[in-house]
């Protein structure tokens, strides 16, 4: 079961984004092997009909720690560059499987910006119920 959602947010020095969100319903537990993927994509408001950009699956490996990647579709040097961190990043926190796509003229050094808002919203869709006992 999982809850999506669409927000706009305007990260610093950069052009707002539109991201669409696809969580699980309840948050994934740390040390545990997560099944239920959280999706994100992001892309310039109003970019409805442009051809999918770059696209990562990310997985982590919690006997070791590490988070593999694989591109599923790959687009221009610095989009790719700013998905990937952006899987890697909610790969990593949340232990469980992520889709990243980055489709449009997205600007590589607003990724920071993105990065902080995206776990802001992340984790104001779970409940204080799904936050017990997590870190």
């Amino acid at each position: 079961m999982t809850t999506t959602s669409s927000h706009i947010i305007s990260p610093p020095f950069a052009e707002d984004v539109q991201l669409l969100l696809n969580v699980p319903k309840h948050k994934p537990i740390l040390g545990h092997r997560n099944k239920v993927a959280i999706s994100v994509f992001i892309a310039p408001p109003g970019t409805a009909n442009v051809p999918i950009g770059c696209y990562i699956y990310g997985l982590y490996d919690i006997r070791r720690s590490q988070v593999y990647q694989t591109t599923l579709n790959n687009s221009q040097e610095p989009l790719f560059d700013m998905t990937k961190r952006i899987s890697h990043v909610i790969t990593k926190k949340y232990q469980c499987p992520t889709y990243v796509c980055c489709t449009g003229g997205i600007d590589p050094l607003a990724v920071l910006g993105i990065i902080k808002e995206l776990i802001t919203i992340i984790n104001e869709q779970w409940t204080d119920e799904d936050n017990a006992g997590q870190p």
